[in-house]
């Protein structure tokens, strides 16, 4: 494991985030993540992800190219119901409403082909995904994050 200490990265001064929660404010810095361009393969994790078990064979998950990523689904039940959770953040909408413990553990539950996935299933947990970093990657998202007007629209960054 090696720590990276990195600077906030901020929606540009001339942008207005219209977050859904403050907690969203700094969500941007995952990005850099994507700077360390030394590495051949990284696997991002928040701080408030716990591993159980080695998890080395993460680093074999074969992806269609180097420019994408492998995360699992973000989950959408909102038990809680909280108030600022979109009206389709339902139990039934999360995409590991289908899963059946423990084989989900060692494999994912397909969608079934009969029916087209609620828009949640989506959605990617910012939290845990694997990545293949380059110096060209980091700079067009970093390009990108900085030139693009969509970021401030974002109320769920994460």
């Amino acid at each position: 494991m090696s720590i990276h200490p990195v600077e906030p990265l901020l929606l540009p001064n001339n942008q207005k985030a219209t977050l859904i929660a403050s907690r969203f404010e700094d969500t941007w810095t995952k990005l850099r993540a994507f700077e360390l361009t030394s590495y051949k393969a990284c696997v991002f994790l928040d701080t408030d992800i716990t591993i159980y078990k080695n998890m080395d064979r993460i680093f074999d998950t074969s992806l269609p190219g180097d420019d994408w990523i492998a995360a699992s689904h973000a989950c959408v039940c909102s038990l809680d119901h909280d108030s600022w959770a979109p009206k389709n953040w339902i139990r039934k909408n999360c995409g590991y409403t289908p899963l059946q413990h423990p084989s989900a553990l060692e494999k994912g539950t397909p969608v079934p082909p009969s029916s087209a996935p609620p828009d949640t299933y989506a959605l990617l947990n910012g939290g845990v995904f694997l990545y293949h970093p380059s110096e060209a990657l980091w700079q067009a998202i970093h390009h990108h994050f900085l030139t693009s007007s969509k970021f401030s629209a974002y109320q769920f960054p994460d």
